[in-house]
Formats: structure tokens, sequence, C-alpha cells
């Protein structure tokens, strides 16, 4: 595994009292050829939040670091009319993860990692099933955990609070994904504001641990690791389940207490009926799709 994306998630105790003094950072620098001026509003906020102005200035100076807009495209979902995108059916689920196959690799998994399973089943009360669904839905067990520069993907969404550059990524967008400017426009400051705090935590966890931010890798959202955890969760709902004092989540061992200590923390509870159930997959993924999908993976691995 990459060292420095070990570094980044891998955090001791000790590490992480150092959140407690607070890091600075800014922004600066170069974006790309053509987007130096997109990410500017974001400088200026982190500068205003008291982040420290030569060590974003370092960050965003790298020829990496740039406005990313074939990423955040992926928020703006494609519509094969005008108007807000209908929603998927309260029946539907991901088919590609209820296969023969692909149930074949979960039963696997259980019968590979079965004690961290159980340990973690026994301390958290989350059942080995879902844990493995997840997992199973989130990376293929690991298989793939994303390309995409997490620096680049929650500055250039962060960046959509600014008027400007808001009307800058909608000239780029493709007619088929402009739904409406209302829409658009809507859903671009709900999650840039929602990525902003994402990059803070991105940034805080990057500078402790001294990793060169280009370097971490992760979903078009900026999720990492084997669970796909957000930024601010890793510090917060990360566990160490191979008791090495480190919180890796590209090892099965942390990934998978992890998980576990999330859906617990979520509301999770051993006999929850399916509507409680379906709730709490809910806080893990605002998908009715998702939700359905993993628990009828779980209900097909009852009994391994």
């Amino acid at each position: 595994m990459n060292s420095n994306i070990k570094r980044l998630l891998s955090i001791t105790v000790i590490s992480a009292l150092c959140l407690f003094f607070g890091y600075s950072i800014s922004f600066a620098g170069n974006y790309g050829a053509g987007d130096s001026g997109l990410l500017a509003s974001v400088k200026n906020r982190l500068i205003s939040d008291g982040y420290d102005k030569e060590t974003i200035e370092n960050i965003y100076s790298k020829p990496a670091v740039e406005f990313s807009p074939k990423c955040i495209m992926l928020f703006f979902p494609k519509s094969v009319s005008t108007g807000k995108p209908s929603p998927p059916s309260k029946t539907s689920m991901h088919e590609q993860f209820l296969t023969p196959a692909a149930i074949g690799k979960a039963k696997n998994f259980i019968k590979t990692n079965r004690g961290t399973l159980a340990n973690a089943e026994q301390q958290y009360g989350v059942d080995i099933q879902v844990i493995t669904a997840i997992i199973l839905v989130e990376t293929g067990f690991g298989a793939n955990t994303g390309s995409w520069p997490v620096i680049n993907s929650l500055s250039t969404l962060a960046a959509l609070g600014d008027a400007d550059t808001r009307k800058a990524f909608w000239d780029m967008m493709p007619a088929e994904r402009k739904h409406s400017w209302d829409y658009y426009e809507s859903r671009a400051i709900k999650k840039s504001e929602w990525a902003y705090g994402e990059l803070k935590a991105f940034l805080d966890l990057a500078i402790m641990a001294g990793v060169q931010t280009e370097t971490i890798t992760g979903s078009y959202a900026g999720a990492v690791g084997i669970p796909q955890f957000m930024p601010s969760n890793i510090l917060s709902l990360g566990r160490d389940g191979d008791n090495d004092g480190f919180i890796d989540l590209f090892n099965y061992n942390d990934a998978i207490f992890s998980v576990a200590n999330y859906f617990r923390e979520s509301g999770w509870r051993k006999g929850i009926d399916y509507d409680k159930a379906y709730n709490v997959v809910l806080r893990y993924n605002k998908s009715g799709t998702y939700a359905r999908t993993v628990l009828e993976i779980a209900n097909r691995l009852k009994g391994v």
C-alpha cells in the first residue's frame, strides 16, 4: 500500500491529540492551465478561516492540484428531459451485486475473515452479513477504492459556492446534464458547503500526518479506503481492528471494525427490524436503491 496513504489513514492515539491544537491552511498558486481563478474563492475562504497561507500555497502550487470539472460532473446526473430528474423506483436494487458470482465472493470473504467479522459482530452488535454487504457494494472488497485525487475532488466541488465559478462550471457542462438552472444552482450550493467541510477535514488529516495531499486518491466524492469513509469520519468512526495501534482503512481488519462501529453509532442493534435497518443503511449512503441492495445481500448471506 502507498506509504503516504497509510500515513494519512493510520493514526495513533497520540497523533490524534494533535487535532486539539488546530492546524492552519490556505490556498494560492497554480491550478492548471486556464483554471487558475476557479479555486480563488476556496483559497480566500480557507485563509479567512485561519488556515496557514504558506502551507496551502505550497499544497496548491503543485501542478497536480487543479480544478477538476470532469470529476464533479458526476454530481449532476444525466437526464433525458428538462427539469429535475425523476426519482428511482422504490423497489430498485443494484443487480450487479446480487449475481451468483458477487454473492460467491461475499461468501468467500466471510470464510476468509470470519474471525475478525465475528469479533466485530460481538463488540458492536452488527451482523457480519451486513458488514460484508457494505464492503462488497462500496469497493468490491477493496478492488476499486477510487482513482480521483481527493484534494481536487473536494476543492473543485467546494469552489461551486462562488457564484462566478458556478456559472463557469455550468458553461462547461454538456446539455444532457443541465436539468435547469434553478436545480443546478440549488444542488451546487448545497454540495459545495458539504465539500468545504470535508476538504477542511482532509487537509487537517493530511497536514497532521505530513503527507503529500495530491497522492491520496478516492471516489469522485472524496471517500477513501475499503469502506469509503469521508475524511470527517476517519477519526471519529474509524477503528483499529487488529490492535496494531493504527487505523488503516486499506486493511480488512480495520475496515471491518470501522464499518461495524459506523453502523452501531448510526443505530444498528442485533435483531433490528427491516424498516429500522433500512434507515440505518441510509445513513451510510442516502440512496434507497443502495440500502435495499445491502439488505438483500445480507439476506442472501444468512447462515454463511
